[in-house]
């Protein structure tokens, strides 16, 4: 790699040669590696091929299932997600038992890999919330109860006034690349309400698929003549699989 020596700079490509700037100062490299044609027909890297076909498999489920939760990761919204989502995609993938190598899939029973995926990377809904909650599945209807939900102790941003629960299941069909959502969500509550139980279900209509995987989550609100404003750029939002 070439360093920069003189007062002289460039920008751009010359020669094959790309010069960029870094936090250490301008930098310059020459385009090399391997050619594509040699990584999908040397046997050589018959490994990479296969690493290449699973993650576009990871890659292709993390799209179906980002679509069939997409209301949850609206209100949560975090630039690491995708990249966090496809990388414990393609840890399912390889778990599978029964496929060879470069030809493994997402199974259902895989899925049970995402429970505890945290939409915020940088909070978890079980710190937020601070209290016990549960989950209840059924083949036509996820139940989320809490005990003594008491928003006083939630840990959120200190000048939200309101806030909102809300959960979002999908059953999910990954051979027919298939996916029936349902969603809810509570009224805008005051961060003052008193402790106490709560309780909501999600209930799918007729025929469902049998696999599902849920969103629960929280976000917080400002209210402001009498309108909710999101809090912070809904970084005290958080939501995760459950």
């Amino acid at each position: 790699m070439a360093k920069q020596t003189s007062m002289v700079t460039f920008t751009g490509t010359i020669g094959g040669v790309t010069f960029y700037n870094t936090s250490e100062g301008p930098r310059a490299r020459q385009k090399g590696g391997v050619t594509k044609s040699r990584i999908m027909n040397d046997p050589k890297y018959e490994r990479t091929r296969e690493n290449m076909q699973e993650f576009g498999t990871a890659s292709h489920m993390a799209l179906l299932l980002k679509h069939a939760v997409r209301d949850s990761l609206i209100r949560v919204p975090d630039s690491t997600f995708h990249s966090r989502f496809i990388s414990i995609l393609s840890e399912a993938v390889k778990n599978d038992p029964v496929s060879d190598r470069g030809s493994r899939v997402l199974t259902p029973e895989n899925l049970a890999i995402l429970k505890g995926f945290r939409a915020n990377k940088a909070r978890s809904l079980k710190s937020t919330l601070n209290c016990y909650y549960e989950v209840s599945k059924t083949d036509r209807a996820v139940q989320f109860t809490f005990e003594e939900l008491q928003p006083q102790e939630f840990r959120g941003p200190s000048n939200a006034t309101h806030f909102r629960l809300f959960a979002e299941a999908a059953a999910v069909e990954l051979e027919a690349e298939e996916a029936d959502g349902v969603r809810t969500e509570s009224d805008y509550l005051p961060m003052e309400l008193n402790p106490g139980d709560l309780s909501f279900t999600l209930e799918f209509e007729g025929e469902t698929f049998p696999h599902k995987v849920c969103m629960l989550g929280i976000e917080f609100f400002k209210f402001v003549a009498g309108k909710p404003y999101p809090v912070a750029k809904k970084k005290y939002n958080t939501a995760e699989f459950v």
